[in-house]
């Protein structure tokens, strides 16, 4: 986790941003998690005639049954500029993700995607994209150049993750826990394959069919957290499905506060 502050600390110099502290930020969102502190997520769909854009192969979607999603998402840069200054914002970053796949189509949508992303650096903000599109992302030297940190999500072991993860600058990986679909000894194995080659690894609490609390899931976890003392290793987060609603969504022209309804319009 500290390397990758670093490398984020030198994101923002290349940028020119006056913000160069993320720790203040991290600490403070770790402690109070108020509105200075959510995270910025621009939805982005480049689909077409109305389709979902992407491949339909996560293992689940918090938006695919909205319908504000399942049409073309590009945000104008006038809106990108308002959502990067909306309210007081102590954060340093935006990212951008789906609704659709942001590297969907991405030799048709690729010029309005760097648009995106250098206009969020000019308001001094670095851009993270989560996406499974691999094959572009190892391909294309130019776009990972300009990405703050890539996050993937993955649930099994994958060559093909584990060679793009050698190319790039940043990156976190995002697993979807399952107590009745592994035992620990797999997320061991899981853990021990990728850990190695990036940032951090996100183990993230099932939307639809579990949570942290039961007895079995506790096992699993402390049986992690001694095989993996975070005193040495603080790249292994379990993350809770309420520390991931605390996002502000740009889509569009309107601003939502997790999966609520909106909060605002530009």
């Amino acid at each position: 986790m500290y390397e990758l502050l670093r490398k984020e600390i030198k994101n923002l110099e290349r940028i020119g941003s006056s913000y160069l502290d993320p720790i203040l930020y991290l600490t403070r969102r770790n402690y109070k998690n108020d509105r200075f502190t959510y995270n910025r997520n621009i939805i982005l769909n480049f689909s077409e005639n109305g389709k979902h854009g992407c491949r339909f192969n996560c293992k689940f979607c918090s938006w695919k049954n909205r319908i504000e999603v399942k049409s073309d998402i590009v945000p104008t840069m006038e809106d990108i500029d308002k959502f990067c200054k909306f309210h007081d914002f102590l954060g340093y970053k935006v990212t951008i993700s789906g609704g659709g796949e942001p590297l969907f189509n991405y030799d048709k949508n690729k010029e309005k995607l760097f648009e995106i992303i250098k206009r969020i650096n000019k308001n001094g903000l670095l851009v993270d994209i989560i996406t499974k599109e691999l094959n572009v992302v190892y391909e294309n030297q130019d776009l990972r150049d300009l990405v703050n940190v890539w996050s993937f999500s993955e649930e099994k072991i994958n060559e093909e993750l584990l060679k793009v993860l050698k190319v790039v600058n940043g990156s976190r990986i995002s697993k979807i826990f399952n107590k009745d679909d592994e035992t620990k000894e797999d997320l061991e194995e899981y853990i021990n394959y990728y850990l190695p080659h990036t940032d951090m690894i996100y183990i993230r609490e099932d939307f639809n069919k579990c949570d942290f609390n039961d007895e079995k899931s506790k096992e699993i976890i402390n049986y992690i957290l001694k095989k993996f003392p975070k005193k040495y290793n603080p790249q292994i987060v379990f993350l809770r499905n309420d520390n991931c609603s605390n996002n502000y969504f740009l889509i569009n022209n309107k601003v939502y506060h997790g999966n609520d309804d909106i909060i605002h319009e530009f």
